[in-house]
């Protein structure tokens, strides 16, 4: 709707929030204003709505993953999945901010 708007970038983060959706629900890369590419920005700003660090991280993983069913292969780090990760030098997870600083990416077990 018109309400979510660039001038207001936590609105639907909020909104999930307050409705008690899956976390998984607030992530819209993809839309008008969230290209895709640009997951690391929808997580900082779930941060700065309120949502701890690792809730946020969280949605975007294995949230979005068992949102789109795929949650058996991908979406958390387990023995049996496919090694999808990102690795980094600074804990995200202290400093949402380090989340931006990806050291490297695998994809299936394979560095990017």
């Amino acid at each position: 709707s018109s309400e979510f708007t660039r001038e207001n970038p936590t609105k639907s983060e909020n909104r999930c929030e307050n409705q008690r959706d899956p976390p998984a629900r607030a992530l819209l890369a993809g839309c008008m204003f969230n290209r895709h590419g640009n997951n690391t920005e929808e997580i900082v700003r779930m941060v700065r709505a309120g949502m701890e660090p690792l809730d946020a991280i969280g949605a975007a993983t294995g949230g979005a993953a068992q949102l789109l069913g795929v949650d058996a292969d991908v979406g958390t780090l387990e023995v049996g999945k496919l090694a999808d990760m990102t690795v980094f030098l600074a804990d995200p997870v202290s400093n949402i901010e380090n989340i931006r600083s990806p050291h490297s990416i695998y994809l299936r077990g394979r560095s990017l």
